[in-house]
């Protein structure tokens, strides 16, 4: 442990840009190690996609922490590797990427914060869930899907 408290996970977790996922420490060790292996999986197709274009853009990022102190944080930012995504990866991500929110039938998401495999943010971005909920909640949840496309009023959460 380093001298302010915080191991080397510790302060990865408590970067507010890594959005490391978790209710305890095993939780939160799951997401550091699934994560690289899916991005792994996945990475090949992007850049194929892209004719091998840089489509991850982290050139503006000021990496920060509410937590760890300033200079760590200074240090971090001055450190760290820097990528530009090329305008026609962006292009491509916008074009074929993207969700545009426009859906055509009626769509009800679960998610929660503690996903190790999609950030808490990326539902936001594209309300997309699949945790594990347990069979009450899917069948409540499904139930409330049935409701919405049979009436077109959706359920209050």
């Amino acid at each position: 442990m380093s001298g302010d408290g915080f191991t080397g996970f510790g302060k990865l977790a408590s970067i507010e840009q890594s959005q490391v996922a978790g209710r305890n420490a095993n939780e939160m060790i799951n997401t550091v190690l699934t994560v690289p292996v899916y991005h792994a999986r996945g990475v090949n197709d992007f850049i194929g996609r892209t004719h091998g274009r840089f489509l991850f853009d982290n050139s503006y990022t000021i990496y920060s922490s509410l937590i760890l102190p300033p200079a760590l944080m200074d240090a971090v930012n001055a450190s760290i590797a820097r990528c530009t995504a090329t305008p026609d990866a962006n292009a491509w991500l916008d074009n074929n990427y993207e969700p545009t929110g426009r859906l055509l039938i009626p769509m009800l998401t679960l998610h929660n914060r503690f996903d190790p495999l999609a950030p808490f943010g990326h539902e936001a971005a594209y309300h997309h869930g699949h945790c594990n909920f347990g069979a009450a909640l899917t069948v409540t949840t499904v139930q409330d899907l049935v409701n919405w496309v049979t009436t077109g009023v959706p359920a209050l959460p």
